[in-house]
């Protein structure tokens, strides 16, 4: 298979587009790596929205004042500002929580009939749920003191995520970063 072409970004014809037809809502997306750049097109624009893909994946924290940003004219609310640690230890009680909903629910299933392989699918649910859970806070330490040594345990441990939890592997990870971080 051969590669798709991309065609090259125009933000200006969205524009056009979100101007020309105001009763719609119209999202810009692509080429957006920074805040600055969402800031450029929604500044003069009647665009609706951004959408944001990898550069939020990869660099998470560098878009942490976007309501800050996007919201200027909203009433000020103070939020005392969270460090990545703080953030990290969120998200582990997230999956805490979830991966004791998906033991509820595999739990109810094994008391329903079913064929042999229905085992085999529960832990591959389970590995698959696990490894989605560790995706959103990969890259949070990026560019930080202790990252490629968090990200090189999450990466060892997701091997064996059938017998380690995403909470674990988490909290195993965070040792590698320093507490200054």
């Amino acid at each position: 298979l051969q590669n798709r072409s991309v065609p090259p970004l125009r933000p200006n014809v969205v524009n056009r587009i979100a101007n020309d037809f105001p009763s719609l809502q119209v999202i810009t997306n692509g080429g957006v790596d920074c805040l600055e750049e969402i800031h450029r097109r929604t500044a003069h624009s009647s665009v609706a929205g951004v959408m944001v893909g990898r550069a939020v994946i990869n660099h998470p924290c560098a878009f942490a004042a976007v309501d800050d940003i996007l919201w200027t004219d909203a009433p000020s609310t103070v939020h005392p500002a969270k460090t990545r640690r703080s953030v990290l230890l969120g998200h582990i009680e997230y999956c805490l929580e979830q991966e004791s909903k998906l033991k509820q629910c595999t739990l109810l299933s094994r008391n329903q009939p079913a064929p042999n392989s229905r085992k085999n699918k529960e832990e591959d649910s389970i590995i698959w749920h696990r490894r989605r859970l560790l995706a959103p806070v990969f890259h949070l330490f990026m560019g930080e003191e202790g990252n490629d040594q968090y990200q090189r345990r999450l990466r060892k441990l997701v091997e064996r995520a059938e017998r380690h939890t995403s909470s674990s592997m988490l909290l195993a990870a965070m040792a590698h970063i320093p507490g200054s971080v």
